[in-house]
């Protein structure tokens, strides 16, 4: 099972971080040609249009980073709909970012400043959007379901467009131009299939909020505080497992409603963390997925349901511990 990790929130991450480090290797061999290179002026005029194009797309979207929490600020923005609302508009600027390259080549060709440009400008853009936009936020992307419709036919139009544009930029007559359009079409092929998956399952809710407070830390802090944790966009309490009343009155609750176990609320274990929780909470935590998945409200691991919680195993030395306290 892969979930976004703490360093890797997300499919885009990991192809910005490879963006990132072949854009300082451009710039070190960028450095090395004007160092041993032919003094030219036309050389130091190019260099210093593509670094103005950069710095100038930097103070863009720093610019508009800053809008958009100031907006969420002066709105009050919750924090799960805050982090849902930056991944979309995150994902839709980078999206079209890695596209438009891949058009103007096609009418520019290789031209030096053009072309560079948009190498520069374009990797700076997307690795800086994932900085700022989506490695800041406290929520990760889940990639325990398999992938969904729009997303595999999404792809698959986007290896056709890999192969019609490639196919159509060998016809080109100049060898230059024809090396330049089928590098576009490849240096930003991987990071449209990516943004476009991750951006189908914010779309989808398959993500979940990084700082929900462990059942350790809740129990230490104060045992009688109800705290509240983010699954996507549902919202559940983690509560304590205990058994209540005296010993003619003794049973145990359900962590999560804090009703008590019945035949009809029967405790369901959840397969990949083995915390138990009661039937209709589980049935109430699924529909967060369509029924797809559960994410532990206590430990956010996620288990496969692909169904009603009745698919779930019964704790059954739950059910014997509560016999037992019946019989006496």
């Amino acid at each position: 099972m892969i979930i976004g990790s703490n360093f890797y929130h997300s499919y885009t991450a990991v192809v910005s971080r490879v963006y990132w480090n072949s854009l300082i290797v451009l710039t070190i061999l960028g450095v090395l040609y004007l160092v041993f290179a032919e003094l030219a002026t036309e050389n130091f005029f190019y260099s210093g249009l593509i670094f103005a194009a950069v710095v100038a797309s930097f103070m863009v979207l720093k610019g508009f980073h800053y809008l958009i929490k100031l907006i969420h600020k002066l709105l009050k923005v919750k924090p799960q709909k805050k982090c849902k609302s930056i991944m979309i508009i995150a994902f839709l600027i980078m999206y079209l970012i890695s596209w438009a390259p891949r058009l103007m080549v096609l009418y520019f060709g290789y031209e030096f400043f053009v072309f560079w440009s948009m190498v520069f400008v374009g990797i700076q853009a997307i690795t800086l959007i994932n900085h700022e936009f989506i490695r800041t936020l406290p929520c990760e992307i889940l990639y325990s379901q398999d992938p969904t419709i729009p997303i595999i036919l999404g792809n698959f139009f986007h290896c056709v467009f890999l192969l019609g544009l490639s196919r159509f930029g060998t016809s080109f007559d100049e060898m230059k131009d024809k090396v330049a359009i089928v590098a576009f079409q490849l240096m930003y092929f991987p990071i449209c299939c990516v943004v476009y998956t991750d951006f189908c399952k914010v779309l989808n809710g398959e993500w979940r909020m990084t700082n929900v407070p462990s059942t350790n830390d809740t129990t230490n802090n104060n045992n009688n505080q109800q705290n509240m944790g983010l699954v996507g966009n549902a919202q559940v309490r983690p509560l304590r497992v205990e058994v209540v009343g005296d010993k003619a009155d003794q049973r145990v609750d359900c962590r999560i409603c804090r009703h008590e176990y019945t035949d009809t609320r029967t405790p369901r274990v959840l397969k990949e963390c083995g915390h138990t929780v009661c039937e209709e909470c589980a049935d109430r935590l699924l529909t967060y997925s369509n029924t797809k998945y559960l994410i532990c409200p206590f430990c956010q691991m996620v288990t496969v349901v692909k169904g009603p919680a009745a698919l779930l195993p019964k704790n059954y030395g739950m059910i014997d511990i509560m016999d037992y306290m019946k019989d006496k």
